[in-house]
């Protein structure tokens, strides 16, 4: 396993492809859709005209794991920790300004929500919340902000998960800034999970004849000295750059959110007569600090205007390799000691933790592994009990810059124990299999075959110990022990 960074064309992003056997899922976004999580926004890489969530905290690379307590409204996480979930990792959720995070266009009515699911569960069911009008945009989510009726629920009848799914709902009428919170109650645990997801209802607000508005500039990043952001203007033949308007970031002054909107507004109406922007006022549009909405003459054939950035990204220089975790531990009468070896690229200060299912932290270790050298490493764990365990490792650079996180996952096993009953000892059966079959695949573990392609089990590249990709494996088996 190695981590580091990756570079995309115009801003800075950390991909790190996370574990997924703790499950779990967020609100993400679909092909047609525009709708997508706070915390799926932080981990999506930046692209030309979309800008991600930032200084999100740890949360950013597992964004299937805003897990807590289920219940809500009566129960579930405090008010003030909704965001959250009430876990360390993703407490920077619960900043609540009206201008802290990226929000996307919405409107009342049909809409779809798209989960996506790092690992499949028993679903119990999906509910659905707005926040109220009027609603407190400067404090953190309570739940006398929300109407707690929810707008929608989508019963899963117990039903095990399958990669993604998409509810179709329809959402209330509302005015300006909301929050919509997602939760989905798991079917074999007290957890939920909770996303809450930050959007604008795009009501027809103008009040000038022959405009209409296409758009929307959003102040949610911050850019540095020698950043760019800039208009994308869209007709009927697609982006038409003649019409962009462009500033260049001088200082970190500029670079502030809220600075660089009015600019890039003010700009927008000096160069243009079919495209303004700003707040509408009795003497035209008046670009502001904060969010400036975009109008075009509507004779003029623009379809849509969007955002977009060029940011200068930093080469990679840090990276490690994690190297001889197994996937399975037979407990002992002496600890169970996981033996690793770092390999570093780069100089790099590393940090492991042991955790249970129960996010128990069970040994740590931190440390720094030299440029081109390899360090190892043991980690005996303060307790050793069946079931599911992660290794979590976070890499800072030389500079102590956070540059990579990822999840590994094993299993302690007992040594006398027998293997849960099967239906086939691999390859027994092998291009048979239909869904809903137990198989033991020795040496790594009894699985069942399940979901709408359930003929792909019987496709070598999809089976346990022999699959290119672990993540492949998921697709088509639930690990039973």
């Amino acid at each position: 396993m190695r981590i580091g960074i990756e570079k995309t064309a115009l801003a800075i992003a950390l991909s790190v492809a996370c574990g997924g056997a703790m499950a779990h899922g967020f609100i993400s976004l679909n092909d047609d859709g525009n709708i997508i999580s706070r915390v799926a926004l932080c981990h999506l890489e930046d692209s030309e005209g979309q800008a991600k969530n930032m200084d999100c905290g740890d949360i950013q690379y597992e964004p299937q794991s805003v897990e807590g307590f289920d219940g809500f409204p009566e129960d579930g996480p405090a008010d003030g920790y909704i965001a959250s979930a009430e876990i360390l990792m993703a407490r920077n959720l619960d900043e609540q300004t009206s201008e802290r995070w990226q929000k996307r266009p919405i409107e009342a009515g049909s809409q779809e929500f798209e989960w996506t699911f790092r690992a499949n569960h028993i679903a119990a069911g999906f509910k659905y919340y707005i926040t109220k009008e009027g609603w407190d945009q400067n404090s953190p989510l309570a739940r006398s902000e929300f109407d707690l009726n929810p707008f929608c629920e989508v019963d899963a009848h117990g039903e095990m998960t399958q990669n993604t799914a998409t509810h179709t709902c329809n959402v209330p009428e509302r005015e300006g800034y909301h929050v919509i919170l997602a939760v989905w109650d798991v079917g074999d645990t007290d957890k939920a999970f909770y996303n809450a997801i930050d959007v604008v209802f795009d009501g027809d607000d103008s009040q000038l004849p022959g405009w209409e508005k296409a758009g929307q500039i959003i102040p949610t990043i911050n850019l540095k000295e020698g950043d760019a952001v800039y208009t994308r203007v869209f007709d009927g033949s697609g982006e038409n750059s003649a019409l962009r308007t462009r500033i260049e970031i001088a200082n970190s002054e500029d670079g502030q959110p809220k600075n660089w909107s009015k600019a890039l507004a003010t700009k927008v109406n000096e160069e243009r007569n079919n495209i303004k922007s700003g707040v509408l006022s009795e003497n035209g549009f008046a670009p502001i600090y904060g969010v400036n909405p975009i109008y075009v003459n509507s004779d003029s054939g623009i379809q849509r205007v969007e955002i977009g950035y060029d940011v200068e990204v930093p080469e990679p220089d840090t990276s490690l390799t994690v190297e001889g975790l197994d996937p399975e531990y037979v407990i002992g009468e002496e600890p169970t000691v996981l033996d690793l070896s770092l390999v570093a690229e780069g100089d790099a200060q590393a940090e492991l933790t042991v955790y249970n299912h129960a996010r128990e932290s069970l040994a740590y270790w931190s440390g720094e592994v030299e440029d081109n050298s390899s360090e190892s490493v043991a980690l005996p764990l303060s307790k050793s009990e069946v079931g599911h365990h992660m290794l979590v490792v976070s890499v800072k650079n030389s500079e102590g810059k956070l540059v990579g996180q990822q999840m590994m996952d094993f299993h302690l096993v007992n040594a006398d124990a027998p293997p849960p009953a099967h239906d086939y000892v691999y390859p027994e059966g092998f291009g048979n299999y239909v869904d809903g079959d137990v198989v033991l695949f020795e040496g790594e573990g009894v699985y069942q075959c399940y979901g709408p392609w359930a003929a792909e089990c019987n496709n070598e590249a999809y089976l346990p110990g022999v699959a290119a990709d672990p993540n492949w494996v998921e697709q088509q088996w639930n690990k039973l022990d």
